[in-house]
């Protein structure tokens, strides 16, 4: 299970060594003990949700993380590399779809992406890893609102299907998820 990070309080702005320590730098507090991380792009997240939260009170952290999944789905981009090649980068329907089934698998399981990225096969890539049993779990959303799901262990596939996001929805992501956890 990854560390929980809980961020405390901004270090000091250091005027005259502003390239090591900046607005970017946070103090974090792990489950193990304390560190200095840097946030990089996310403080400006983080500054949103608190932004848009002042009004009401957040009891946990599932909040933000919801918050900084539909972020990251919301800022993900194609290259320029791939966009002059003619690939279409991810549709907003096609974010919003990945949102839905992100935080789905997020609320119900408790599953965090490790990478979310935009492919070249025109839509969103999740990835999930298991680092208990070696299983990896990628989906595909593509633009055309087809899903489709991988679970891989050293380079030999486990299940591969594709997602039918109306009919057997439920079982589908239960048989994945199982499958996943290597149950």
């Amino acid at each position: 299970m990854p560390k929980l990070l809980e961020i405390i309080d901004p270090l000091p702005l250091d005027e005259g060594n502003s390239d090591t320590i900046n607005e970017d730098t946070f103090h974090c507090k792990t489950r193990e003990g304390d560190n200095t991380g840097t946030m990089n792009d996310h403080t400006s997240t983080t500054d949103t949700f608190i932004s848009e939260n002042l009004s009401k009170e957040i009891t946990n952290i599932d909040d933000f993380k919801i918050f900084k999944l539909k972020k990251m789905v919301d800022n993900t981009i194609l290259s320029q590399r791939w966009i002059t090649e003619g690939v279409i980068p991810p549709t907003i329907e096609c974010k919003n779809l990945s949102k839905e089934i992100i935080i789905r698998l997020y609320e119900e399981f408790q599953l965090f992406p490790h990478r979310i990225s935009a492919t070249v096969e025109e839509g969103i890539y999740v990835d999930y890893i298991n680092e208990e049993n070696g299983r990896e779990l990628s989906i595909e959303i593509y633009n055309d609102l087809d899903a489709a799901a991988l679970i891989t262990k050293d380079d030999c596939i486990i299940i591969s299907m594709d997602i039918n996001l109306s009919i057997n929805y439920d079982s589908e992501i239960r048989m994945l998820i199982n499958s996943f956890y290597g149950k």
